[in-house]
């Protein structure tokens, strides 16, 4: 589908093209010309822009203060990236924190040594109320996306448009499985899990309550998190109004495994899960989980098209190779059945 997709808008933009160059445009088509070029442009540009800023499990290590922050979009990234700037003692550049996404090489730890060397840290994530985060991600991403730049369109479906309802939104993004989504709206476990269903973090920050759980890392650790202002926070407005009951059962049963693993109700403070340090026994209780096995298809399905996409030089290389090879032997058939090849026989005969 998504092949189709890319043919169309595709012939779509040269037509455009090619219709603004002969001034063959009528006057409500030249309005709407900026918009449409813009929107064309950055999806033909690149299938997913976030692979170019994001990755899944990217994380910040802090190893003087034996701490490990995993990223999570939409939870209070950029404010605890920002944080990790000061603590790390980072050079700024003139547009921070703007381009706390794009311009800092924050130090990290692999699975391997995560799971070896820092097995001890403190490794913490961020979480948020899947209806609110949603609604902030529409916020932020469609309704302001003109102000954030170009990058910062979803590029993941071309059914995404600045201008859109919330309502198509939702359901535009409740058509995307978590392997193929943008993280902004990604499933929150579906970040935080590896490939192979380690769940790595040993600490969970309630974003509604995120001043003292960052309080108490600090006092665990000694990480020196200052107050400061959240960064790139929507203006404060209530979630809850945006959606109808069809809305909430739809976004509850995209998010339903966020919703059960980590006890969400919608228009309710989280009082229902153990935030804070993680237990042993919750961990293995998701890993038994029947949604488990869903998700783990779900990764194994991503992991796959990661690896045809970076195999694809090489699969084209070989299949250079194969057609030389076929010419070649082509060509030797060809002279091994020649009559010359034939008569030259007896000569080759005599010289061994």
């Amino acid at each position: 589908m998504y092949r189709y997709r890319v043919v169309l808008i595709s012939f779509c933009y040269h037509r455009t093209i090619f219709c603004y160059k002969k001034k063959s445009l009528r006057s409500t088509d030249e309005l709407l010309l900026s918009f449409h070029l813009k929107n064309m442009q950055n999806f033909l540009k690149v299938k997913y822009h976030y692979r170019l800023n994001y990755k899944k499990n990217s994380n910040i290590l802090a190893e003087d203060y034996r701490v490990i922050y995993f990223n999570t979009q939409k939870n209070a990234n950029s404010t605890i990236k920002a944080q990790f700037v000061e603590v790390l003692g980072i050079s700024k550049t003139e547009n921070f924190p703007k381009d706390i996404h794009y311009q800092y090489d924050f130090p990290s730890a692999t699975q391997i040594e995560i799971g070896t060397k820092y097995q001890n840290f403190l490794k913490f994530s961020v979480l948020r109320n899947p209806w609110e985060r949603l609604y902030s991600c529409y916020k932020n991403k469609i309704e302001q996306s003109s102000n954030t730049g170009p990058d910062y369109i979803l590029d993941c479906s071309p059914d995404f448009r600045i201008g859109m309802s919330f309502e198509e939104f939702v359901e535009v993004v409740c058509s995307i499985p978590d392997s193929e989504a943008d993280y902004h709206f990604c499933s929150q476990i579906y970040l935080m899990l590896y490939p192979d269903g380690v769940f790595p973090m040993n600490y969970l920050c309630n974003i509604e309550k995120l001043d003292v759980h960052l309080e108490e890392i600090k006092s665990k650790t000694g990480i020196p998190f200052i107050s400061s202002v959240r960064i790139n926070s929507s203006k404060k407005s209530s979630y809850e109004a945006a959606y109808s009951k069809q809305l909430i059962e739809k976004v509850r049963k995209r998010y339903q495994i966020d919703i059960e693993f980590f006890k969400y109700e919608f228009a309710k403070k989280n009082e229902n899960f153990g935030f804070g340090e993680v237990s042993k026994t919750w961990k293995k209780s998701i890993e038994e989980h029947p949604l488990m096995i869903s998700i783990l298809k779900e990764k194994n399905r991503e992991l796959m098209e990661e690896v045809k996409h970076s195999n694809a030089p090489l699969i084209n290389n070989l299949k250079k190779v194969k057609k030389d090879l076929g010419r070649l032997q082509q060509k030797h058939d060809e002279i091994k059945n020649s009559l010359t090849w034939k008569i030259t026989a007896p000569l080759r005969s005599f010289r061994k």
